[in-house]
C-alpha cells in the first residue's frame, strides 16, 4: 500500500476541528478515519485531545454566560449549562472571536421554546444580544440639540435623521425591560409578572457606556421607521404619530447623544 500523502495545513486543521468537535458531543470518528498517531511517548493522542475538547466547552460555556448573564439567571445555572451545550452542537463557533458566539442564540432559544411557557426568554436574549452588538458597534459622533435648531420649519417633514451606530430596537410582548433591570446584580433577582404586558426597548452604546431604554410604544413605532432610513414626515404618517409628542421625543434622542447625522430627503 503506497504511503498516505502528507496532508495541507488546511486539511489538518479540519481534521483536527472535526475530530474536536467529535471529542465535545461524543460521537464516534467515520468508519474510515485514520488512527490518530503522533505525539509524544506516553501520553494517547485522544487525551491530548482532551484537553483541547475541555478548554472548548469550558471556554464556549464562559462566553455564552457572559454574553447572557440574565438569561442564566433566570433559568439556573443546570439548565443554562444544557442550553449552552445543545446550542454548541446546532451552532459551533466559526468565528475567531469569542464575542459572536452568542449571535444565533436568540432565535435558536426562540425555536427551542415556541409553543411553551418560556418563549418569553428568547425575547429576554434579544435584549442581551442587542447590549452585546451595541457594545461591540461602531462609534459615532452626537450631534447637539441646537443643529436641528437649525433646520427650517417647512424642511422638517423632509428630515432624515442617522442614529447612532450603536442603537438597538427590541420589541417584546414580554416585560423584558423590567425582568432586565431586576437582574442587574450578582445574583437573580424578584420575578417579574410575565403578564403586565408588552415592553419596547431602546439599547444604545455610548461613550463606552451601554444603556437600555423603555420607551413607549408610539415612540417605539416612529423611532423604528427612523432607524429604517425614513423621513421624519413619512414616519409620523405611517405610524400616525401624535406630534404633541414629536419634540418630547426629539429633545429626548439628542439629550442621549442618538443622533449623529441630518440630511434632508431628496
Amino acid at each position: 500500500m503506497p504511503p498516505r500523502p502528507e496532508p495541507t495545513l488546511r486539511e489538518a486543521q479540519s481534521a483536527f476541528a472535526a475530530a474536536l468537535r467529535r471529542r465535545v458531543v461524543g460521537a464516534s470518528p467515520p468508519p474510515d478515519h485514520p488512527p490518530e498517531i503522533g505525539g509524544p511517548p506516553g501520553i494517547r493522542p485522544a487525551a491530548r485531545l482532551d484537553v483541547y475538547a475541555n478548554n472548548t466547552r469550558y471556554f464556549f460555556g464562559l462566553a455564552l454566560e457572559r454574553t447572557y448573564p440574565v438569561t442564566r439567571h433566570r433559568v439556573g445555572d443546570e439548565h443554562f449549562q444544557k442550553l449552552a451545550h445543545d446550542y454548541w452542537i446546532a451552532h459551533p463557533s466559526s468565528h475567531g472571536d469569542l464575542h459572536w458566539i452568542g449571535e444565533s442564540f436568540p432565535p435558536w432559544l426562540e425555536e427551542r421554546t415556541r409553543g411553551t411557557q418560556y418563549e418569553w426568554l428568547a425575547d429576554l436574549a434579544q435584549l442581551e444580544w442587542a447590549c452585546e452588538s451595541a457594545w461591540a458597534a461602531a462609534d459615532g459622533l452626537p450631534l447637539p440639540l441646537a443643529t436641528l435648531g437649525e433646520v427650517p420649519p417647512e424642511q422638517l417633514a423632509a428630515l432624515v435623521l442617522s442614529l447612532h451606530p450603536s442603537v438597538r430596537l427590541v420589541n417584546s410582548a414580554y416585560p423584558v425591560w423590567s425582568v432586565w433591570q431586576a437582574n442587574q446584580g450578582a445574583v437573580a433577582g424578584p420575578a417579574v409578572d410575565l403578564a403586565a404586558g408588552p415592553e419596547h426597548c431602546v439599547v444604545a452604546c455610548v461613550d463606552d457606556s451601554v444603556v437600555v431604554y423603555r420607551v413607549a410604544r408610539a415612540d417605539y413605532g416612529l423611532l423604528e421607521n427612523l432607524a429604517s432610513g425614513s423621513a421624519l414626515g413619512a414616519a409620523i404618517l405611517a405610524t400616525r404619530y401624535e406630534l404633541a409628542g414629536l419634540s418630547h421625543l426629539l429633545a429626548w434622542l439628542f439629550r442621549e447623544r442618538l443622533v449623529c447625522g441630518l440630511r434632508l430627503d431628496a
